[in-house]
């Protein structure tokens, strides 16, 4: 995964807010939003990107139960960086993912005993949490560039 690289001379940031319907169940929706933030005399950046997306079920249960399989994610990812010369930097980040979701997105067909079916919706989450600190050279590559020019 390629991530968008700091600015250390504009502040800048997006709000992207959005909604769904899904057929023959309910309403979802997205929101993220970016901030990149450069600071001390433009050495310093900060970044954070957040989002929040809820996905309705369409799947109905032997139960009665409606929309049993929704789902619900959402996450972040701060990162401090520090160019301390025109050839170094340091990056701090922190990222966050969580995913829960009811039931699954699957629909047994075949199923022969309704009263065998699961009796109710189960919960499965996910938690990821990393926090990793890079330092690199920024230096660049002459044959690169010689290409890119």
């Amino acid at each position: 995964m390629l991530t968008r690289q700091p600015d250390f001379t504009q502040l800048s940031g997006s709000v992207t807010v959005g909604g769904n319907v899904v057929d023959h169940g309910g309403n979802g929706g997205v929101a993220r939003l970016y901030v990149n933030a450069p600071f001390a005399a433009n050495t310093m950046a900060l970044q954070l990107s957040a989002f929040d997306r809820y996905s309705p079920g369409f799947i109905n249960d032997v139960n009665g139960r409606k929309d049993v399989n929704d789902s619900h994610t959402s996450g972040g990812r701060l990162v401090y960086t520090w160019a301390f010369s025109d050839d170094w930097r340091v990056a701090i980040s922190a990222l966050t993912h969580r995913v829960t979701s009811n039931d699954s997105n699957t629909e047994d067909v075949d199923c022969k005993d309704a009263a065998s079916a699961l009796l109710e919706s189960h919960a499965e989450c996910a938690d990821c949490t990393a926090v990793k600190i890079r330092a690199r050279s920024v230096q660049p590559d002459p044959a690169r560039q010689s290409r890119i020019l």
